[in-house]
């Protein structure tokens, strides 16, 4: 099953097969955004030749505007750079009221046997480019797509542009101007990304004065992943809730009958094992591990393992108050270190009082996005309910 990545890049394998069968398509891409907006910078979505759309850039008024300027492009328009205003009242229905307004760029990519409009003729085809991009991806490599979105002066003809850069290498080629391919790549390698600033818009002047350009750079990034170490009876909505949230999912268990693709089928993999598939692999920092193991000796072995390599990235434990502290008192009477102990969140989940396994999944993963955004994880309803008390209306947000 194709997960979603954290940046434009999951709508990827829709656009490939759409270009592979011939198709023109329009891809409207978020490039800027002011005040309160529904998404950010680089989310991506795409609209078909008969309307049909995979990935938001927002929903509502705003995406179905996005639509009708998208079905322009479909018939022939050139690529269109809007802006679109979140400030409107409830007396204005065609109009987003979340406070902000944010800039979509809408760009026909077009398949091989795309008739639809003049020829693309920037230097490579979009299917050979969104090809290259998923192939960085699934073997796990980051990639640097630039997308031009205005030019002026001796640039001008590069609007729609785009290059896909490599760790250290140029995926594509182009017919760029060799100085806005330079300006592109420094940029591109400049560009300060933090874990949720993954796309940026970048102000390029020509050395000489005689072209600018602004130019949309986005790190593509392979999707994050999770390790379920246990194949019970949580372990099957946690799966299906982790891989709508976007990470590629693996589930572990050394019981044969429990590790099968029927019961997970939304999982990348499952895999008939226990504590030593975690010290063959050494899980990375993008790679997230929650133990809902049948029992503590299993939980001894694998975290022992884990903890013992300094590998992962969210370390989850399932269990009462006493299973989780006799988990980590003999795993430091084995000599793990308290820093590493600490790490473990256990048990697992915020306090929503469920008790059914879904109910008990959506409390993990309620907890791993709060850790993974680093968000306060408090009702988003609190503020406003002040707000109303006092009467004072929220400006945006």
């Amino acid at each position: 099953m194709t997960t979603q990545s954290p940046d434009g890049s999951g709508v990827f394998p829709n656009i490939a097969e759409a270009l592979s069968r011939g198709e023109t398509v329009a891809v409207a891409t978020i490039v800027g955004r002011r005040g309160s907006t529904p998404r950010e910078i680089g989310a991506r979505m795409l609209v078909g030749p008969r309307g049909g759309i995979v990935g938001t850039v927002g929903g509502g008024a705003a995406e179905a505007e996005i639509c009708r300027r998208a079905a322009t492009v479909l018939a022939g328009g050139g690529a269109q750079l809007l802006t679109l205003d979140l400030t409107g009242t409830l007396q204005l229905p065609l109009q987003g009221i979340c406070g902000g307004s944010f800039d979509v760029f809408i760009e026909p990519w077009r398949g091989s046997a795309g008739e639809t409009g003049p020829p693309q003729g920037k230097g490579v085809e979009p299917l050979d480019l969104v090809r290259a991009a998923m192939s960085e991806l699934e073997a796990g490599r980051s990639a640097t797509l630039v997308t031009v979105i205005e030019a002026e002066g001796g640039w001008s003809a590069g609007v729609g542009a785009r290059v896909l850069l490599g760790e250290g290498r140029r995926l594509t080629t182009g017919d760029l101007p060799g100085d806005l391919m330079t300006q592109a790549a420094l940029a591109a390698a400049e560009q300060d990304l933090g874990a949720e600033a993954g796309a940026r818009v970048h102000e390029l002047t020509a050395a000489d004065g005689s072209a600018r350009a602004r130019a949309l750079v986005e790190r593509l990034r392979p999707p994050e992943a999770m390790l379920i170490m246990g194949g019970g009876h949580v372990a099957q909505p946690l799966a299906v809730i982790a891989t709508t949230c976007g990470l590629a999912v693996t589930v572990v268990d050394d019981r044969q009958e429990f590790a099968t693709a029927a019961r997970f089928p939304t999982a990348q993999a499952v895999v008939a094992d226990g504590a030593a598939f975690l010290a063959e692999r050494r899980p990375g920092a993008t790679t997230h591990v929650v133990f809902v193991n049948r029992g503590p000796a299993q939980d001894i072995a694998a975290l022992g393992t884990l903890l013992k390599a300094a590998a992962g990235g969210y370390i989850g434990l399932i269990g009462s108050q006493r299973r989780v502290w006799s988990v980590l008192q003999a795993l430091r009477a084995e000599g793990v270190p308290a820093e590493q102990l600490g790490r473990v969140r256990g048990p697992v989940g915020l306090d929503l009082g469920g008790t059914t396994p879904a109910e008990i999944a959506l409390e993990i993963m309620a907890e791993f996005l709060k850790w993974r955004h680093q968000s306060t994880g408090q009702e988003l309803s609190a503020r406003l309910r002040r707000r109303l008390l006092r009467q004072e209306a929220p400006a945006s947000g």
